[in-house]
């Protein structure tokens, strides 16, 4: 079987987030920094920054997370990651009816097309065996030295739903965990024959890392809201044909939009810049966070710290912008009710404002069934918290 997205995924506790946001930070492999803000009735466009500011130390305590796999990193370990009790595993959780997937801890999941399975099947996973391992070190270029019982997975079909045939058909989908002081990482490899889709012209493969907020006063106010944010920031993107992303208009800003497939909750992706530039979201030019680390990357590559900064004006922005987008007006002739009725009473006040989820994954979008894509790649750490 194959899948067309894989992810490493940390939902958190409501109590492990004590909300003092001055600025949140998210940074892959390394540490991040940034800086404060408040939020401005009247938000005004923000030109992007140059230079290569200095990143401060990591700013750990009950404030924020950080996961850094290394020899104490045990399989008991995993399970009480971010306030769980076991780690939940599978494939194409859209229909999970245990509520597993939305109770705090750490999650491996897999998303894509399951051949031989029927749709909307939610599927288990499977250790990967010793030879599949030393495979996946060299593609995901991550050591295996120090992979532990229940420390590796990927997609099974040998579960009710799925034609027998298919259950001794491998995938070649996987995640594991190496649990080292030296070479310490999570690996990922996600790999895809073909999937249907809207553009026959284009085969894409992305690493991403993402975060979600969430507000819960609104949901106390509406429930009907959505009541979060989720950013996803491109850390490698390669799409065929492309060669010079300069040239790519849709990849120069954010976008913000809204996912069908998670209840229409708000979006905000796009690039990483350079260090120290200022990311705009498409139509108005407002700003919507800032990097401190290495740009989104469409090469291979080794030992990058990725790193996003989101001021608090910054969020600001992004809920006049949804606001906006819901009562028919540009963002910066929304008014402060406005925005309280969508996003709740306490929309303004960082302490309302908490750590949701963090991720890490990968996608593939290949349409060609007489070509083979799949991107493999790792991570060493992953940091979430104010700053």
């Amino acid at each position: 079987m194959e899948q067309a997205a894989a992810g490493f995924s940390a939902a958190l506790t409501t109590g492990l987030q004590r909300h003092a946001w001055m600025c949140l930070a998210a940074a892959v492999l390394a540490g991040c920094g940034g800086g404060g803000g408040e939020p401005s009735a009247n938000p005004v466009p923000e030109p992007p920054q140059g230079g290569t500011p200095e990143v401060p130390s990591l700013n750990l305590g009950r404030d924020s997370f950080y996961f850094a796999p290394n020899a104490k990193t045990s399989p008991e370990a995993l399970q009480s990651i971010a306030g769980g009790d076991r780690v939940v595993a599978s494939w194409n959780a859209y229909n999970d009816q245990s509520g597993e997937v939305l109770k705090p801890g750490l999650k491996v999941l897999f998303f894509g097309h399951a051949e031989g399975c029927q749709g909307g099947l939610m599927g288990p996973t499977e250790p990967a065996p010793s030879a599949r391992l030393a495979q996946l070190s060299a593609l995901t270029g991550t050591a295996t030295d120090a992979v532990g019982r229940a420390m590796s997975w990927r997609p099974t079909a040998a579960t009710a739903g799925c034609n027998t045939e298919v259950w001794s058909r491998p995938s070649a989908s996987a995640v594991f965990v190496n649990a080292s002081d030296t070479a310490g990482g999570v690996a990922m490899l996600t790999a895809k024959a073909s999937v249907n889709g809207s553009r026959a012209d284009v085969v894409q493969v992305k690493q991403q890392m993402m975060v979600t907020v969430y507000n819960h006063q609104c949901r106390q106010d509406n429930s009907a809201m959505p009541c979060q944010i989720q950013y996803l920031w491109n850390t490698a993107i390669v799409r065929s044909g492309v060669t010079d992303w300069s040239t790519q208009r849709w990849f120069q800003r954010a976008q913000v939009w809204f996912d069908p497939a998670q209840g229409s909750i708000p979006i905000v992706s796009g690039p990483l810049p350079a260090s120290g530039v200022t990311t705009l979201e498409e139509d108005h030019g407002l700003s919507i966070w800032t990097s401190q680390g290495a740009a989104s990357s469409h090469t291979p590559f080794a030992g990058k710290k990725f790193d996003a900064t989101i001021s608090f004006q910054q969020l600001s922005n992004v809920l006049r912008i949804t606001t906006a987008r819901k009562v028919g007006k540009s963002p910066g002739d929304v008014t402060d009710a406005e925005v309280a009725a969508v996003w709740g009473s306490r929309w303004a006040e960082p302490a309302a404002w908490s750590l949701l989820t963090s991720h890490v994954g990968q996608e593939v979008y290949n349409p060609d069934s007489q070509f083979r894509a799949e991107i493999g790649g790792n991570f060493s750490s992953l940091f979430v918290g104010p700053q």
